[in-house]
């Protein structure tokens, strides 16, 4: 029998694209899987919306959470939902996606013929078919991962699986073994990083990370949010610096990054007074401060206009 495979997705204020989801899901020809939607405390119609869809669909369960738990805390509902369920795989996907009919039943078949313990897969554009993720490498300098070839046409000329440093959470197949290793996604980010720390977790856990560029899937990437916002630039100066107190290989390489994203923030300050953005600008002295004081997790969104 093929392997129990539950897949885990976090709504937060966005159903339509959830729905299309989901959608794509209903029609892919793996047999052994079951749905597991957090609706992340939305505080618009997502629940309801998201629970009239649902209502003659099998194999999906929608878990509630009392309050915004961000990417990592959402996930973890699903995941110890999941894994107190039998799960023996556990894919995390973001709910802008859609996927294609195959995807699952190939992203198996790599896993086990590879010995992965996390697999990721070749993730398009949604609307102009480009590369959006084909494999992720570590850069101390950038302060986490990113993505080769983000952005460029797909010429499809990896045609067997390679291992990779970091696979992104957008879309992360993980044999439950994994989970006994390394545990959760770490929460203290609440938004941005913690797929790549849980990478570098695996990593050196001597965990097996591949890419299958066979399996496609589809992203929209901020269909909802439409544009940079002061939260965003808070978690993601932040974290950053979070992830490299934690992870950087030494002292040297650690300041140098500080040098880095002190000269980035510089730069693009100056740019935001030009555009009269003084809410990033506000956003990033508040990330920087917040670093300072050992203040991780999720912060009141109000917060971020303190400075101006």
């Amino acid at each position: 029998m093929s392997p129990s495979v539950f897949i885990i997705i976090v709504n937060w204020k966005n159903w339509q694209d959830t729905v299309e989801c989901l959608e794509s899901l209903q029609r892919n020809n793996y047999g052994n899987f079951r749905t597991v939607v957090v609706e992340n405390h939305s505080e618009n119609e997502s629940y309801d919306k998201l629970s009239e869809w649902s209502k003659d669909k099998e194999r999906l369960t929608i878990l509630q959470t009392e309050a915004n738990l961000g990417f990592a805390g959402g996930n973890n509902v699903g995941i110890r939902y999941a894994l107190a369920n039998d799960a023996e795989y556990l894919l995390l996907l973001n709910n802008d996606t859609v996927v294609t009919e195959d995807f699952l039943s190939s992203l198996i078949k790599t896993t086990m013929e590879e010995d992965a313990g996390i697999t990721g897969c070749k993730i398009l554009h949604h609307s102009d078919g480009r590369i959006w993720y084909l494999g992720g490498k570590m850069s101390w300098m950038r302060g986490g991962a990113y993505h080769p070839g983000k952005g460029r046409p797909d010429r499809k000329i990896a045609k067997k699986p390679f291992e990779v440093d970091f696979v992104t959470g957008c879309m992360m197949l993980i044999k439950r073994e994994v989970f006994g290793k390394i545990g959760v996604l770490d929460e203290s980010y609440f938004l941005y990083n913690e797929d790549t720390d849980y990478c570098v977790k695996a990593f050196k856990a001597g965990i097996k990370m591949v890419v299958d560029p066979l399996t496609i899937i589809y992203h929209k990437e901020r269909s909802t949010d439409g544009g940079w916002k002061p939260y965003h630039i808070y978690y993601l100066i932040r974290n950053k610096l979070i992830f490299m107190n934690r992870y950087a290989p030494d002292s040297v390489t650690l300041w140098t990054f500080y040098s880095v994203i002190g000269l980035v923030g510089l730069t693009l300050s100056v740019k935001w007074v030009f555009q009269n953005r003084f809410d990033l600008i506000s956003a990033y002295l508040k990330a920087i401060s917040d670093y300072s004081k050992g203040i991780f997790g999720k912060i009141n969104q109000t917060e971020l206009t303190l400075y101006f």
